[in-house]
């Protein structure tokens, strides 16, 4: 086998003892990607005026939406296998559970209210935020939410369509109307609407 598809989706970080010694264990990949999505910059997400009132922010990496595009950050990557599109493409379904595993932490969500959902209430604090990829796919179906102070992750559902627009790094933006707050979601060629939580001030 060629020696750089071998290296293949540059999950060549193969700094490590591995390096040129065959595939990169399952380790050395999860490894990566962690790697990859922690050097990203961190932005704030967009609220409008009446969800900034309602207490809630969200923090989170700024993530390309093209699985290719997320696979050239990963360290250590050698030139000719970044700029090598096709090579990275067919990789993509050994990165995707590891990429998958890793969007569900991008970033944090605090709320300086209890929020309502359904019949589960997420008390005030700092939690962390991420998202639940579609499985073999890159595309988020939900958003989840983790923290010491809940029993178990919360999971708030996405409502996607097409749109005539594309988000080249995640977009999202926080809206409000009364007492519920929803997050928007731009993600490649799509947009996304969650499910309204609820704040109890």
């Amino acid at each position: 086998m060629n020696k750089l598809l071998v290296l293949g989706i540059g999950l060549v970080l193969l700094a490590g003892p591995a390096a040129g010694q065959g595939m990169p264990t399952a380790e050395e990949i999860d490894k990566a990607i962690e790697q990859a999505i922690e050097q990203l910059p961190t932005v704030t997400a967009e609220a409008e005026e009446a969800a900034g009132k309602l207490g809630v922010t969200i923090t989170h990496k700024d993530l390309p939406t093209d699985p290719v595009e997320m696979v050239t950050r990963m360290p250590n990557l050698p030139p000719q296998v970044a700029q090598n599109t096709g090579m990275i493409k067919s990789y993509l379904p050994q990165a995707m559970p590891y990429l998958a595993k890793h969007l569900e932490m991008i970033g944090q969500l605090t709320t300086e209210h209890p929020l309502k959902l359904g019949s589960t209430t997420i008390p005030a604090g700092d939690y962390d935020f991420g998202l639940v990829m579609v499985k073999g796919e890159y595309q988020p179906e939900a958003l989840v939410i983790k923290g010491e102070k809940l029993a178990k992750p919360v999971y708030v559902q996405l409502q996607t369509k097409k749109t005539p627009d594309t988000f080249p790094n995640l977009k999202l933006k926080l809206q409000a109307k009364g007492d519920k707050v929803w997050v928007l979601l731009g993600w490649g060629q799509t947009i996304s609407k969650s499910a309204s939580l609820q704040v109890k001030k």
